[in-house]
């Protein structure tokens, strides 16, 4: 179901084609499939990404399916107890980077009164860089974490995410964005939105999965939600923010276009991530399906911009 303002049509932005297969690209079920390194030996290897927030693994494969072992791949894949830290640890986003050859991380760790965050990566080879774990303060949140962003696109810039800052109902919900340098993992924090923000009287969680724009858009999008009326197509849910000038809509509407991450013939598929993959913007659900692709990031973030523009943020 496309979205109807201002006389025109707004969609989702089509998946690409990209130039290259991986093993299992076309597989819908059972985890998602994803290129694998760009530095591969071979053509055509693939990341098996499966499971939740609590217990997400990672398996790397040959274009052939041989499951590669090497480092700490392990016969189990790579999962969170691989980091220091053990059984505290969850994996909380990702991003691969092609200019970089590595895939990153952003962990957690929940065997303290402190939140402690970390930054790491992992190569083909199985050999994990784990920058030092940094303390986050009551102050800066101790809320739900957004997506992984690197500032300039691959190969350049620090990390980001978003955080929601534990706020009581009447204060003003400006939310942090936090920044992990790429040499050493070291944590500053920064409000994302103005003071005393127009929109900012509202205890919004700002777990993102979009953005930013260039001019400053993030958005949340739930999943697809069924309205349970007959004859009526279920509706993507979520909301955005314009972080330069602290406008936000909630629980808004987005499109439900067969070609777009909330596929309209989904009956309640929620996103679980959405995460930068070699230089593309793609999600993975909560039920382990894939989404309908690969998309440009800077086609995405111009639909973003655009609905902005349509509900009256930007």
């Amino acid at each position: 179901m496309a979205i109807i303002l201002g006389n025109k049509t707004l969609d989702w932005p089509r998946p690409k084609v990209l130039s290259y297969g991986w093993y299992k690209a076309a597989s819908g079920d059972s985890g998602v499939y994803y290129p694998g390194f760009s530095n591969d030996t071979a053509a055509g290897y693939s990341i098996l990404i499966s499971g939740t927030y609590n217990n997400t693994t990672f398996i790397y494969y040959t274009d052939a399916g041989v499951q590669i072992t090497d480092g700490v791949w392990g016969s189990n894949g790579l999962e969170r107890t691989d980091f220091s830290g053990g059984t505290a640890v969850r994996i909380v986003n990702w991003w691969m980077d092609s200019a970089d050859a590595l895939l990153y991380f952003i962990l957690i760790k929940f065997d303290q009164t402190q939140k402690q965050l970390a930054l790491a990566s992992v190569n083909k080879s199985g050999v994990i860089v784990q920058k030092p774990w940094r303390n986050v303060s009551a102050a800066d949140g101790n809320g739900e974490v957004g997506h992984l962003n690197r500032a300039g696109g691959d190969g350049s810039g620090n990390f980001n995410v978003t955080v929601t800052a534990p706020t009581a109902a009447s204060a003003w919900t400006r939310g942090k964005l936090f920044t992990f340098a790429v040499s050493d993992g070291a944590l500053t924090t920064s409000d994302l939105v103005p003071a005393n923000a127009p929109d900012a009287r509202f205890n919004y969680n700002f777990r993102t999965f979009l953005g930013p724009t260039t001019n400053g858009i993030y958005a949340r999008v739930y999943g697809v939600i069924n309205t349970y009326a007959g004859g009526q197509a279920p509706w993507g849910q979520g909301g955005l923010w314009n972080t330069t000038t602290g406008r936000g809509k909630f629980d808004m509407m987005f499109p439900t276009s067969p070609w777009g991450p909330l596929n309209s013939t989904g009956n309640s598929m929620l996103l679980d991530q959405a995460f930068g993959w070699r230089g593309y913007q793609t999600f993975k659900n909560y039920d382990g399906y894939a989404t309908q692709g690969m998309y440009d990031r800077t086609e995405m973030f111009t639909f973003l911009d655009a609905l902005a523009r349509d509900v009256g943020i930007l």
